[in-house]
This record gives C-alpha cells, structure tokens and sequence, in this order.
C-alpha cells in the first residue's frame, strides 16, 4: 500500500470513528494532459498504478510506458467511462 494510499485510508478512518480497511485505485481522466500527467507522475512515484482515461492510448503509453492501466474513451460517452 502506497503512502498516499495509507493517508487516504487514516483520514477516513479519523472521520468516521472506525477502522476499516478498503482498496484505493484511481481513474485518472485526461491524463495525457498538462495536469492529468502530473497526477498521474505522482502517483507511479508514489508506488500506484494508476487506471488512466485517455482519448489517444498510444500517447498514454509513450508517456507512462507499462506502469498504468489504459482506458481508451471519450467523456461524453458514458459506456466507455463504465467500462473504465
């Protein structure tokens, strides 16, 4: 579990009084983008492997080669952001 995973988790924890334990995973939208890629940098170096949403896949994997899950799709199609 990664160090942002675990403050996530303790943060939620301290607000609702109990301890549980859940799997974090993230989505990232446009993140072949200026601030999508810095989310998404952070979160490789943070230990993560980042499910990302991208118009263009093979941009996505020339920028972040095998570290994240790609999920090829369009925002204003919600069947592609389900799938996701």
């Amino acid at each position: 579990m990664s160090n942002i995973t675990q403050k996530l988790l303790v943060s939620c924890q301290r607000e609702a009084g109990t301890v549980s334990l859940f799997i974090m995973s993230f989505l990232i939208t446009a993140a072949t983008g200026n601030v999508g890629a810095r989310i998404t940098d952070r979160l490789i170096a943070a230990g993560e492997r980042p499910k990302v949403f991208v118009r263009d896949p093979v941009k996505a994997r020339l920028r972040f080669g095998d570290r994240i899950d790609i999920h090829h799709g369009d925002l204003a199609d919600a069947s592609c952001l389900k799938a996701a």
